[in-house]
């Protein structure tokens, strides 16, 4: 263990192995640990439809029975809810200010059930439904049932303000000089995805749980361990367990990762579990590159097959880079609605058989369609545009559309994402849409 920098550069605060950097996405694998262990106390069953646990508000869904909506699936990412990325300054006077409101307007079924979606919504509601089945807040769970007993001392949910001596995340891409990030302390309302703050000791901690290496405090079985270490969904070439990213040829090893970041933070934790080796990076700055390469070299030190495959690997012709040429859609014309939690909003789009088809979308018409791709029944495509809601902040920002065809229907979602500033939300809306001619 050791620290490197600053975790203060204004007040020459040095990094050490106990300082709390922001964890992101790991912290789904802390949630994931939490509720096998509810597994295991008897308090929820994996193979049942979150509804079951859930008091204040349901998952639904426009199209799809919500009830395909289990534990494990939400777990997995393929109960059919969608991309989110959704946060408030504190100082806002627009955003909502009960996490059940926001979760009753984004927790729904947006997919096809068993279709892959990384939804940081889907571990939103599972830390509503630990807080709804153990009758405490997740934040007292996760510290009494996951933290406590494994001595991570330095790690918890963060609230608001921050305590003192966490690390200040900072913005700036590699090579530039860092900038102090222009965020005041915020609110997430998906918790259970993207809140907890821990050291890199204490992440050892954790994943010595996840080896097998803790022995007196084991919060979950072994075989709870393994379940969650197994392939359940892939994404493409990625296979993902419940929380794990499983990657089966890490140069010749199974590897599991569990990692999280964001424009200003990283943290990454590797697994090699058939060696009993876990190698942990975090940071205060949000390019990622360093460290899978931190990562790569210290596992190539450690393991001489690793180093071998990984310098074959590097050898090996760089694959070609698929074509970003755009599709050109049929021509034809459609109609329909995007639905969002204040009202639906006519769109039409028009398909001329060029790439200069264009939408109309609520009182904004013609607006030229770009990155079009088509691939059997599927579409996708983006717009720059403007939804009018107070969730979105202030525009500009595009919104990427991902619809299905069954017949004459068209149906999915769009997406928002950030066309200017880091920090808009990305949030999912479902598209319903009709043929017309």
């Amino acid at each position: 263990e050791e620290g490197f920098g600053y975790a203060d550069i204004e007040n020459k605060r040095k990094a050490t192995s106990s300082t709390p950097y922001y964890t992101a996405s790991i912290t789904k694998t802390m949630t994931a640990t939490a509720l096998m262990k509810m597994v295991e106390q008897g308090l929820i069953n994996l193979d049942s439809p979150v509804n079951k646990y859930l008091k204040r508000w349901k998952v639904t869904s426009y199209r799809w029975d919500a009830s395909a909506a289990t534990v494990k699936s939400v777990m997995s990412h393929t109960s059919g809810l969608a991309t989110f990325n959704f946060w408030c300054r504190t100082d806002s006077l627009t955003c909502p200010n009960m996490d059940d409101e926001v979760m009753s307007r984004y927790a729904k079924l947006l997919s096809t059930p068993g279709h892959f979606d990384y939804s940081n919504i889907g571990y939103g509601v599972l830390d509503h439904l630990i807080r709804d089945v153990s009758g405490v807040t997740y934040t007292e769970y996760m510290r009494r049932e996951i933290f406590q007993p494994l001595g991570m001392n330095d790690t918890f949910v963060a609230g608001n303000p921050l305590p003192a001596g966490v690390a200040i995340s900072y913005t700036g891409a590699s090579g530039s000089d860092p900038v102090l990030a222009d965020y005041p302390h915020s609110h997430t309302y998906s918790a259970g995805a993207s809140t907890v703050y821990s050291s890199v000791h204490d992440l050892a901690l954790f994943a010595m749980l996840h080896l097998g290496d803790i022995k007196k405090y084991a919060v979950i079985t072994r075989g709870s361990v393994k379940a969650m270490q197994d392939t359940l969904s892939r994404n493409g070439s990625d296979y993902y367990g419940l929380a794990w990213w499983i990657n089966m040829d890490y140069n010749g090893y199974k590897g599991l990762l569990a990692q999280g970041g964001t424009w200003n933070a990283q943290a990454w934790m590797e697994l090699i579990p058939s060696e009993d080796i876990a190698v942990i990076v975090v940071g205060n700055k949000g390019d990622g590159s360093p460290y899978r390469a931190i990562i790569d070299e210290v596992l190539a030190e450690l393991l001489p097959k690793f180093k071998a495959n990984m310098i074959t690997a590097s050898k090996l012709p760089k694959p070609e880079k698929p074509s970003t040429k755009e599709s050109v859609p049929p021509a034809s014309k459609w109609k329909g609605v995007v639905k969002t939690y204040k009202e639906d909003i006519p769109v039409v789009f028009n398909f001329n058989g060029s790439t200069t088809s264009t939408v109309d979308f609520g009182n904004m018409k013609n607006i030229r369609l770009s990155n079009v791709r088509l691939h059997p029944n599927l579409y996708s495509y983006r717009i720059e545009g403007d939804l009018g809601l107070e969730d979105m902040g202030r525009p500009p920002y595009n919104m990427n559309f991902y619809l299905t065809q069954e017949g004459d229907e068209l149906y999915g979602s769009v997406q928002t994402a950030s066309s200017v500033h880091p920090d808009t939300p990305t949030l999912s809306f479902w598209v319903e849409m009709k043929k017309m001619e």
